[in-house]
């Protein structure tokens, strides 16, 4: 797990929430890991989820969250490029998620993997408001301003298309628990942080008249 004992905190990193963003910033200000990298542990930071045994029970919990479809999207984009578990190459994003065994995604929630680290979450961290959420953590000063240039992108490859609506729906019902535990909506949008393939705008309704 990631720690840091200058600020006595235990930190879950679920993948695509933009860890690498928060891990910077603890690195800086907190003294993160501060025995990685080593000759064991090649990398500076960790997704494994299991509470330390150097961590006392006062230690602050706390975790990092995105909203499921823009997480979805970001794993399924790289997943063309290093062939993850997802093993669903050269096919678009809403075929992907309805291909999965469901079994897998119930091991892959952002809320069940925090629990999994610690029932007890003491502070979330949103990547979608991830400046104010950081200001609010105890050890981080009042005038806290983000230091590190932004959030992880998702450029979606050219050439794939899908129903926006539909894969909004497959990953509703996949990553429930989330939406439900997290607060996120459902079409909350985020396309301005991630340039994700945009909402189709619907056509507007207009009353008839008569003539």
């Amino acid at each position: 797990m990631n720690i840091s004992h200058k600020n006595r905190f235990v930190w879950t990193a679920p993948p695509k929430v933009g860890s690498r963003t928060v891990r910077d910033i603890f690195k800086k200000h907190c003294d993160l890991n501060p025995h990685w990298p080593s000759e064991d542990h090649p990398s500076d930071f960790t997704h494994v989820n299991n509470w330390p045994e150097e961590a006392e029970d006062d230690y602050l919990h706390i975790t990092l969250v995105r909203h499921p479809y823009y997480r979805w999207l970001s794993y399924w984009k790289y997943a063309q490029n290093d062939r993850n578990e997802l093993k669903r190459v050269n096919v678009d994003p809403l075929t992907a998620i309805l291909e999965m065994n469901k079994d897998w995604f119930q091991a892959w929630t952002s809320y069940g993997i925090s629990v999994n680290t610690n029932p007890r979450i003491d502070y979330i961290i949103h990547a979608e408001t991830i400046q104010d959420d950081i200001r609010l953590l105890p050890f981080m000063p009042d005038d806290y301003v983000l230091d590190v240039p932004s959030v992880g992108r998702t450029y979606i490859p050219k050439g794939y298309d899908w129903d926006e609506e539909q894969l909004r729906e497959a990953v509703y019902k996949r990553f429930k628990v989330d939406y439900d535990k997290l607060g996120y909506g459902k079409w909350d949008n985020y396309d301005h942080l991630w340039d994700s393939k945009p909402k189709t705008p619907k056509p507007p309704i207009f009353p008839l008249r008569n003539l």
